[in-house]
């Protein structure tokens, strides 16, 4: 009769215990799912890099760029998505190299919100041709389409609607980013119990979500050129191997490491580590949208004449010794575009 009883509960205990282990991809699906779903979270961010960074010199001290090829940046925030018609972000970025003092990092704050881009300068370098003072303790509008590329804005604006944000979310639902390389077995990560991966990128399925994301965001398919400038740079990432931390419980995400070579002989970056944080999950956010913000005007922080009542600039011919590659392009710049004005009137 016990073995009658036995083979009758069997299959129940097994399905039941079946149900209790998940397998890696599942975890992963749930956790993407998961993560879609959160209104608000917090982050942390630690990122070294071993290279030289073009152009950094012009934002941290010069004299310690020149003589340290260590860069690290450290980056925190809150995201607010409790509201699905308005996205906010505050960031905390401290970019710099060699140690921490705060005199040679560039320190500012951004908040992200659907209509806008706001930034303030906390801390920054003096250099050559820069009026860092000019900033304040101000907050001010960033206009990202205004820097880096010529092409006009779209008058209409860039901003989506509620049923793109859907469409968004519900595709990152269905893609599956990675794939598992090797199951670490569960792991206590600040007193929260965790399953721990290694990973590696997908390379098919974040091609088919980078094509179907501009299609929701641009409205445009990719050109055959795009696509391949696409594979190639999903190729270069593809032998890279993150660990994640997942949460048990809830699937959520709570820490990713990398840490990689760079085999490019294009990239002035030889090597990249990585840790990133999460915590906070579905916690009220309180981020203030700046009411007050003046408009940022690079020409003013870079000591350029008035446009409208071009005089000549003061240079101190002295300082010419102390002026790097990059100082004196921007010196050039500024007197083509004096000398254009002059021309005009």
């Amino acid at each position: 009769m016990k073995k009658l009883y036995l083979l009758i509960i069997l299959p129940f205990l097994l399905l039941g215990l079946s149900g209790c282990t998940q397998s890696p991809e599942s975890v992963m699906k749930s956790m993407i799912k998961n993560m879609v779903k959160t209104s608000s979270y917090h982050y942390d961010a630690s990122i070294g890099l071993l290279g030289t960074i073009p152009g950094l010199a012009v934002v941290v001290n010069p004299q310690t760029a020149s003589n340290n090829d260590n860069t690290k940046i450290k980056i925190s925030g809150d995201v607010d998505m409790s509201d699905p018609d308005k996205y906010l972000q505050l960031i905390n970025i401290v970019l710099g190299q060699g140690d921490n003092n705060s005199d040679q990092n560039l320190d500012f704050s951004m908040v992200l919100s659907s209509q806008e881009t706001y930034i303030k300068v906390n801390s920054m370098p003096q250099v050559t041709g820069t009026d860092a003072s000019a900033l304040g303790d101000d907050w001010y509008k960033f206009d990202l389409n205004s820097l880096g590329s010529e092409a006009p804005v779209d008058e209409q604006g860039t901003e989506l609607s509620s049923a793109d944000l859907r469409k968004i979310k519900s595709l990152v639902s269905k893609t599956q980013f990675f794939q598992i390389v090797e199951d670490l077995g569960q792991t206590d990560l600040n007193n929260i119990n965790t399953y721990h991966f290694r990973l590696k990128l997908n390379k098919s399925e974040i091609k088919q979500f980078l094509i179907k994301l501009n299609k929701i965001v641009d409205n445009e398919q990719l050109t055959t050129d795009e696509e391949a400038d696409l594979e190639a740079s999903l190729t270069k990432w593809e032998k890279f191997e993150p660990e994640v931390w997942i949460g048990v419980d809830d699937k959520l995400l709570y820490r990713v490491e990398l840490g990689t070579n760079i085999d490019d002989p294009d990239s002035s970056i030889s090597r990249v580590d990585a840790a990133l944080n999460f915590s906070k999950y579905n916690k009220k956010v309180d981020i203030d949208v700046p009411a007050t913000a003046k408009p940022f005007d690079l020409a003013e922080i870079l000591q350029m004449p008035d446009l409208n009542n071009p005089t000549a600039p003061e240079v101190n011919l002295d300082d010419f010794d102390n002026m790097s590659e990059q100082d004196l392009q921007k010196l050039n710049e500024m007197i083509n575009q004096y000398g254009g004005q002059l021309d005009n009137q």
